[in-house]
């Protein structure tokens, strides 16, 4: 008996290869009908055989494509139109952005089959060093706006040569559909230049990879243009390197993360635990912080004091080829300045990067959205963010109570990130970080914009720190009034700490939280740190805290703890 069902299926299900999915499984079943992107996420009309019908329905949710995250499917009868084949239709362009749960995913380190294909002589894609395919590649970091299409990302300058736009018509072929397929005829063009003049390019290529490699060998340092942003590269072996690294940069203990050629690397550094290696080899790549041995294959200043480092594995083939050349750990850094955001064009390299790098190895394919590397912890067996971003970003967040209006809050002055909610969901920008610059500011305005326009949210409410002298509280004042926003809340920074803790892990009801958290601006007016309190959403008493002190240095004291310790000391005797 023929049948015909439309379904709207929900979440991460652009740029991850759903839509091939679709059509292989319809194929596989006999079916007739269409697959595309939509406002919901993707659209199924399709028709045949009952039976098959409910196996291919099964399937959908069933075994879908590991990057795919199906967060609700919708299913409704319809009268059969006795389509004749099945097929992926032009995508239909959201008219007010994307409905809440549904996602552009976020950018995916190169896979294995990738990989393999980049390391095979053979291969067209044979040091490709933007290779990639369905399951993996850029994704956020490219992407202006929904729906993913390749004509709506930075890689829509570049026109697909004839090998590419067979295989990216091709049913059978694991690019079928993949909106970043390039090879060396039609991709994006590697290039290196030096950092303190006007952009001249000195190589392209293998020459500019193997120019960079030479650079490193000899100590120097190497701006990297990656998936978000611009890495500062040098021999993690080398204690001239580094120490060379710190002082241009400015960053005189701070510990530096250090990329590995392949997870084999990590053991001679440390022992690294089931979920550790887990985490250090998912499909986002994090920076994985691991407790090091003494060990000679690291400089002693890349981690001074310190018995973690923070450990990653390429995440682009660009990345990959470097490690595979130079053959040993590269300090892999935010290329920016103290303070400042990560860079993510070459003017801004060139001007901002001047003085740091030695030579910049860049491309021309554009960055749509600033992404730092993500940083994680293994904590009690599970995955802890400390800093969320590359690979985790845009990923939405379910909310255990949906707000009755859609909030846009702008977080707090350090560690920024901003974010928005629309219903159940609630997203976050990729992590900003300190708001003591001009650039750091405009780059919280520009994250807002970026994660309200692939929304398509009205903020009707803002939400910032009860500190009014923050940045982001005076930012968040100054977007209510640009827009007309008349509801501020003003929250008290620990109750927010609690709060988004309950709301992470889904926990509706009153909870006692314990926050030792840097200083935050009290409801008595006093700076608090230290608390126990009982919250219940967006209400909460503070039942005990540690004794009011004075702080030695100010702001400064929430910084540097150790000032705060001395304060209490000092009062306790």
């Amino acid at each position: 008996m023929l049948e015909r069902r439309l379904i709207e299926v929900e979440g991460t299900v652009q740029g991850v290869g759903f839509r091939p999915f679709v059509h292989r499984l319809a194929a596989a079943n006999g079916l007739r009908g269409f697959v595309r992107n939509e406002e919901c996420g993707v659209l199924i009309d399709v028709e045949g055989d009952a039976g098959k019908l409910r196996s291919f329905c099964s399937a959908l949710t069933g075994a879908p494509p590991p990057l795919a995250r199906i967060l609700a499917v919708r299913t409704a009868s319809a009268l059969p139109r006795n389509q004749k084949n099945f097929r992926i239709a032009p995508s239909r362009r959201p008219t007010s952005g994307l409905r809440p749960g549904s996602a552009i995913p976020p950018d995916v380190a190169t896979c294995g089959t990738c990989l393999a294909e980049l390391r095979n002589p053979l291969n067209r894609r044979y040091r490709h060093p933007f290779i990639s395919c369905t399951d993996c590649g850029p994704r956020f970091s490219i992407v202006h706006c929904a729906p993913y299409d390749r004509e709506r990302t930075t890689m829509a300058e570049f026109a697909m040569c004839s090998w590419c736009e067979r295989e990216y018509h091709d049913v059978g072929d694991r690019r079928y559909h993949a909106e970043t397929i390039c090879c060396p005829q039609c991709g994006p063009t590697l290039l290196a230049s030096e950092a303190l003049d006007t952009g001249r390019s000195h190589a392209t290529d293998f020459e500019a990879l193997a120019l960079a490699v030479s650079v490193l060998r000899d100590g120097g340092i190497v701006a990297i243009k990656a998936l978000g942003g611009f890495h500062l590269a040098c021999d993690a072996a080398s204690e001239r390197a580094v120490a060379r690294l710190r002082l241009r940069k400015n960053r005189p203990g701070k510990p530096l993360a250090v990329m590995l050629c392949d997870a084999s690397d990590t053991a001679l550094l440390c022992d690294v635990s089931a979920a550790e290696m887990q985490a250090l080899t998912s499909s986002y790549r994090p920076v994985v912080l691991l407790e090091t041995r003494p060990s000679a294959f690291l400089a002693s200043n890349v981690a001074p004091g310190n018995s973690c480092v923070g450990i990653m594995l390429p995440a682009t083939p660009l990345h990959q080829l470097l490690l595979d050349e130079f053959a040993g750990p590269l300090i892999m850094t935010s290329g920016n300045r103290s303070a400042e955001p990560v860079v993510i064009d070459d003017a801004g390299a060139r001007e901002a990067l001047s003085g740091i790098t030695d030579l910049i190895l860049t491309h021309d394919r554009a960055i749509a959205s600033r992404c730092d590397d993500s940083v994680v912890r293994i904590l009690a067996g599970d995955v802890r963010a400390m800093r969320r971003a590359r690979g985790a970003v845009p990923q939405s967040t379910t909310l255990p109570v949906a707000p009755q209006r859609s909030i846009v809050a702008f977080g707090a002055h350090a560690k920024n990130a901003v974010g928005i909610s629309r219903g159940t969901y609630a997203c976050l920008s990729a992590h900003v970080g300190d708001l003591e610059s001009h650039s750091a500011r405009c780059a919280l305005r520009t994250a807002l914009d970026r994660i309200i326009g692939l929304l398509g949210a009205t903020p009707t409410v803002v939400a910032h720190d009860l500190h009014p002298a923050y940045a982001s509280s005076i930012l968040a004042e100054q977007y209510a009034d640009e827009h007309k926003i008349a509801r501020r809340i003003a929250v008290q920074h620990h109750h927010a700490h609690v709060a988004a803790c309950t709301a992470e892990h889904g926990v509706s009801e009153p909870v006692l939280g314990v926050v030792f958290d840097g200083a935050g601006l009290g409801s008595d007016g006093a700076i608090w740190g230290g608390e126990f309190m009982l919250v219940s959403g967006a209400r909460f008493s503070r039942l005990g805290h540690l004794a009011y002190v004075a702080l030695p240095g100010g702001d400064v004291a929430a910084r540097q703890p150790w000032r705060s310790a001395v304060a209490h000391l000092a009062q306790a005797e």
